[in-house]
């Protein structure tokens, strides 16, 4: 049963889905489409990444505020947020009449930018923790060994700084929800934050990802070839997604090698480079590059595949490709990094490699292929298993009422507590059902 309206909530995320793709940018619009439809006021204030963005509308019954962000250097950047983020505060607060009980966080620098800004001094923050900035920044700039050193002093300085000004935000955070265990463990170990974190994992549009009644007819549609095991990996092509490994994985297939075609989509800094390994490596004709995938489309693929490969190689905060195609009912093979193991375990054991190497990757996808040959009954049994795990653990509306929970008891420990000058009559109204109860 819906909820009466209740909270006036701020979002700040740097991007957002579906301005531009990426796990993170998903969960900043899941969780603001889902406390709208749950009635609460969501307001969100992002950065325009295209011109053909419109400054200001309304999304899925939530309010979307862009701003343009032309300066480059770190200093003149935080300046400009500042200056563009401040002038959507103060009309906001000064033609909208919005005086929000609650700011939901979704990356750090935004939050710092406007920490002293009046209408957010005394309300309640909540922090998304979605993977830590500095670190995040070195493993971008493939600038640091495997224990996390720096090569660089101005790397190494430029990930400190950005680790601090996390800090700083944390700081001010009154909870922080994490993804994952992993990232909760991250959390405590990189910034020290104890008794404050809260555990909600991804999830997964449901209806959006389901599967195909007839999966060769989808395959025939997207001129993918039939008679083949359809191996699926869906990433921004960067560094850290072990997507070179997974290449030279697939040319390392032996027997196998000619029953199996890799669809790898995505588009990003390495496409070039992926796409000249793959004919370095004579598998280019095993290999299908669609680029980026239209939202509209990217389930189909899903649905088109017999496997869905995760070859993460460092800081897998989560994984909501991974709970797309288990929505679709496609099995995952995922490396054992970050929080994959917690989704992965669902499903059972001999998902996971043994590591991160295409050696690795290569070992279980023939094992899996063999399986699926020899099991088609277990296969088919595996794929509604698959489903059921995401209808059951990650559907959107069950994480968006858990992230509602999380926001009542942020606002209403607030409201007792000694800090009062930010509550609203909304606030007190509240208090005063939960006393009746």
């Amino acid at each position: 049963m819906q909820r009466d309206p209740n909270w006036s909530v701020l979002v700040l995320t740097d991007f957002f889905f579906p301005d531009s793709t990426g796990g993170a940018n998903r969960v900043a619009y899941y969780t603001s489409r889902g406390l709208a439809e749950r009635g609460h006021r969501v307001r969100l204030v992002t950065r325009r990444i295209s011109p053909g963005h419109s400054p200001h509308e309304a999304i899925d019954g939530f309010d979307v505020y862009r701003y343009d962000l032309p300066a480059k250097s770190a200093i003149a950047f935080q300046r400009s947020a500042r200056r563009c983020i401040w002038n959507i505060l103060d009309t906001l607060r000064e033609k909208d009449r919005f005086s929000p009980d609650l700011l939901i966080i979704h990356q750090p620098l935004l939050a710092a930018a406007v920490r002293r800004h009046p209408m957010l001094r005394d309300i309640p923050w909540v922090y998304t923790f979605h993977s830590p900035w500095g670190e995040e920044f070195l493993i971008s700039r493939d600038d640091r060994t495997r224990e996390g050193a720096s090569r660089r002093p101005a790397t190494w300085l430029h990930g400190k700084i950005r680790a601090l000004i996390e800090a700083s935000v944390l700081r001010r955070c009154q909870t922080v929800l994490v993804l994952s265990a992993f990232m909760e463990e991250r959390l405590k170990r990189l910034h020290r934050v104890n008794g404050r974190v809260v555990i909600v994992p991804g999830g997964v549009d449901i209806d959006a990802f389901c599967p195909a009644p007839n999966v060769e007819q989808v395959r025939q549609e997207l001129n993918l070839p039939r008679g083949r095991f359809i191996l699926l990996t869906v990433r921004n092509l960067r560094k850290r997604m072990g997507l070179a490994n997974l290449i030279r994985a697939i040319a390392s297939l032996g027997e196998t090698d000619d029953e199996v075609h890799l669809v790898l989509a995505g588009k990003g800094e390495l496409e070039g480079e992926l796409r000249t390994l793959a004919r370095e490596m004579n598998v280019a004709h095993r290999i299908t590059f669609p680029g980026h995938i239209a939202e509209r489309n990217l389930p189909r693929y899903y649905q088109a595949a017999d496997l869905f490969i995760l070859p993460t190689e460092h800081l897998e905060g989560f994984g909501m490709s991974t709970l797309e195609a288990l929505a679709t009912g496609t099995p995952v093979v995922g490396t054992p990094v970050g929080a994959t193991p917690e989704i992965l375990r669902q499903i059972g054991e001999g998902w996971l490699t043994r590591d991160s190497s295409s050696e690795a990757l290569a070992e279980k996808i023939i094992d899996r292929v063999k399986w699926m040959t020899a099991h088609p009954v277990g296969y088919q049994s595996l794929r509604l298993a698959c489903r059921d795990v995401a209808v059951r653990n990650h559907a959107w509306s069950d994480i968006i009422a858990r992230w509602e929970d999380v926001c009542d008891r942020v606002i209403m420990a607030e409201g007792k507590g000694t800090r009062t000058i930010g509550v609203t009559p909304v606030i007190h109204e509240r208090l005063r059902q939960i006393q009746e109860r």
